[in-house]
């Protein structure tokens, strides 16, 4: 058995909890051959067969819709994908529809969320874009830039360790529960904890390092090549490369009912 694959931080910019991996060297591993249900030589000629054909299958899967599954239902929650037809001798889909709904009825979801795929990508796609463009962001980075200036001539105080900090503290917690709950003995999360004890006083050292700063021209000139490559990724044909750029910028967007006087109106973003 394998503890410890993933762990969780927060965020200090959005306070929002993240996945992160951890590397194989820190896992906690027990072999437990009693509880194995079929023989090894068996199970690794499994995996590798089925490493071959997820290989293949996602080779072959690329996304159509930019906005396929990144729309959520506003009513269950659940994602809203492309589903109907553009009519005769048109291929393609026509909308987004809470798939919650398109496959389990009224019973899964109450209401028929569902809304035309070219006016969704034109009414969510071109503010972002105007947003993105050169004038707004380079005007964006500027005034952020003579901001710091005025205040402490271009350099300010950035503590990057807090992130590790955040790290080791969870792992640390992780590891505690592990042993309070009967899981590992302290004489087998002994050593990671030590790793994560360790990582975490060279990370709180490093917040504490008065030399620890950043050049907020370079962070500016950051920002204004991120926005180009979201700018560049959401106006290009690359489906994928749209797709990722949106996660970036928030990931989902939730779609609800609006109603007036009982009577569905239209659907609104939050």
């Amino acid at each position: 058995m394998i503890y410890g694959r993933r762990q969780f931080v927060k965020n200090p910019t959005t306070g929002k909890r993240v996945a992160r991996e951890v590397p194989p060297s820190e896992w906690i591993v027990n072999e437990m051959p009693e509880l194995a249900i079929v023989e090894r030589e068996l199970w690794e000629r499994v995996q590798s067969r089925l490493g071959v054909n997820v290989g293949a299958a996602h080779s072959r899967a690329k996304p159509t819709y930019v906005l396929s599954g990144l729309l959520i239902c506003g009513e269950c929650g659940g994602k809203m994908t492309a589903t109907g037809t553009k009519g005769r001798g048109a291929k393609g889909a026509s909308k987004y529809q809470c798939s919650t709904n398109h496959g389990g009825g009224k019973s899964a979801c109450p209401k028929t969320v569902s809304v035309p795929i070219e006016l969704t990508e034109r009414l969510i796609l071109e503010p972002m874009l105007k947003r993105l463009s050169p004038l707004v962001t380079d005007a964006a980075a500027a005034a952020a830039l003579n901001k710091v200036k005025r205040g402490r001539k271009g350099e300010t105080v950035a503590r990057r360790a807090t992130p590790e900090i955040a790290k080791a503290n969870a792992k640390i917690a992780d590891l505690d529960r592990l042993v309070a709950a009967g899981v590992l003995s302290s004489a087998e999360a002994g050593p990671a904890l030590a790793r994560a004890r360790a990582a975490r006083e060279a990370a709180e050292r490093a917040a504490n390092d008065s030399t620890s700063v950043v050049d907020m021209t370079k962070l500016a000139e950051e920002f204004k090549g991120w926005a180009g490559m979201l700018r560049r990724a959401l106006g290009g044909a690359d489906v994928s490369q749209a797709r990722e750029a949106l996660r970036q910028m928030g990931g989902r967007i939730t779609l609800r009912l609006h109603t007036e006087g009982g009577e569905r109106r239209a659907l609104r973003p939050d």
